[in-house]
């Protein structure tokens, strides 16, 4: 507006300092405008304060605004401030943009990491977690609901705005923004990479989950049914053992059931084998941060019990059977001695009784007197054999202390049927003697005589 006040002739191009110190001055004593600025501090500085910028240079347009060419320096004045407001505008909300991106940024990676990091208790909790992330990264199909597509839009806007801003600056002849510390271009592209640096793998490790808790879903199920079918095979088993009534079983029942128990450890080792599985899944989901951990081992743990439950009853039911069968073999040899005692003995009192009832025709004394020592001769055995008779007894009576059920297999004689012929053949004793002392009178008196 004055270019006449400016002696060009006068100014250094090498020297800005001086240069704007001699601009200064003149306007100071040409237009009375006061000096305001630092010429040092304007070169030296990559960034003016451009508020004392615009103040001093709003003094030009009052300096000007007498003049005829007030109008247009007004005009100029006024573009440049709008200019200047519109970019500092643009530089604040570059500022606030990139702020809010980058605190988004740093809020958004711990959630991604703990998405990778926390182990998940349920299928239903990765489940959510998996949707979550998805909605976090695609807009949901249902509810649209989005978090990162907004953000990837206010990235893109943030770097058009920087580039805007720029150019403008350029083409007005302005110094480049320089953004605050940490907020440069390069420093948002940064955090960008880094978000999705620890993005990668997240949906995968979530499906890696998922899989994992299905398996071990999947590995409960096959426990809990392992579990019971192993519990109710050990409660029927104790049940036939509580219920299996040896105490009345004979030699060859017992004898079976001695070699049917024998068979048992077969499926007893099969059965251990089960308990074995049903161990290793136990183990299996523990190590792997089951949910249902605490329940698993409590159930394993109780299985053991029941098992070793199992293993007393099978080894007290072993000992019954082995006890039952030495008894009834005990019994079994008693039961034979008696027979081998009872049928000669029985078959001596029915031949002695047919021996006393037998009728005897005598020709002569002697006859008579041979008949009488015959007798004499029984009667002197007769001891010997009711000590037999004793033994039987007693015999007897040590298999009714220990037999309390069924019958001598050897033999259909009783004790009570020998006692009753006993003393029958004891009380024809008597009479034979008496047939005999007759008989011997009657050849007395008649030698000649025949008795009949």
């Amino acid at each position: 507006h004055r270019p006449d006040l400016i002696d060009y002739n006068h100014l250094r191009k090498e020297n800005a300092v001086y240069n704007l110190q001699y601009a200064f001055e003149v306007a100071e004593k040409e237009l009375d405008i006061p000096i305001m600025l630092d010429a040092n501090d304007i070169a030296s500085t990559m960034r003016p304060d451009e508020r004392a910028i615009m103040t001093y240079v709003s003094s030009y347009y009052h300096a000007f605004a007498s003049s005829q060419q007030a109008s247009q320096a007004a005009n100029r004045i006024c573009k440049v401030l709008n200019v200047n407001q519109e970019n500092e505008t643009l530089m604040e909300d570059y500022e606030a943009l990139a702020s809010g991106l980058l605190e988004w940024i740093e809020h958004m990676i711990p959630w991604i990491d703990q998405m990778r990091e926390q182990r998940a208790s349920s299928i239903s909790e990765v489940k959510a977690r998996l949707e979550e992330f998805r909605t976090y990264r695609f807009p949901n199909g249902k509810t649209g609901l989005t978090v990162k597509p907004p953000k990837t839009e206010e990235k893109g806007k943030l770097i058009t705005d920087y580039n805007t801003l720029q150019t403008k600056l350029r083409l007005s002849n302005r110094p480049a923004f320089l953004p605050s510390e940490g907020k440069l271009i390069n420093d948002i592209e940064r955090a960008w990479d880094n978000l999705e640096t620890t993005e990668r793998g997240v949906e995968q490790h979530l499906m890696s989950e998922l899989i994992r808790l299905q398996r071990l879903e999947h590995l409960f199920a096959r426990f809990s049914q392992k579990c019971d079918s192993l519990a109710a095979w050990i409660t029927e088993t104790k049940a036939f053992f509580k219920k299996d009534n040896i105490a009345e079983a004979d030699l060859n029942e017992l004898l079976g059931k001695i070699k049917s128990d024998d068979a048992f450890d077969t499926d007893m080792g099969i059965h251990r084998e089960r308990l074995d599985q049903i161990a290793n899944l136990a183990q299996d989901m523990v190590q792997q941060g089951f949910s249902k951990a605490a329940e698993v081992a409590a159930r394993s743990q109780a299985m053991n019990g029941l098992w070793e439950n199992l293993l007393v009853a099978r080894t007290k039911h072993r000992e019954d059977l082995e006890t039952a069968r030495e008894t009834q073999e005990k019994i079994d040899t008693m039961r034979l001695e008696f027979a081998k005692k009872a049928n000669p003995f029985n078959n001596w009192l029915e031949g002695a009784r047919e021996d006393l009832l037998d009728t005897f025709v005598c020709h002569s004394i002697e006859e008579v007197n041979s008949l009488v020592t015959a007798h004499e001769e029984f009667k002197a055995c007769l001891p010997e054999f009711h000590q037999i008779f004793l033994d039987i007894q007693q015999l007897q009576q040590e298999i009714d202390v220990i037999a309390t059920f069924g019958s001598n297999p050897y033999t259909n004689l009783e004790v009570d049927s020998l006692g009753t012929k006993w003393n029958e053949l004891l009380q024809l004793i008597p009479q034979r003697d008496q047939l005999l002392q007759d008989a011997l009178v009657k050849k007395k008196k008649v030698p000649t005589a025949t008795l009949r």
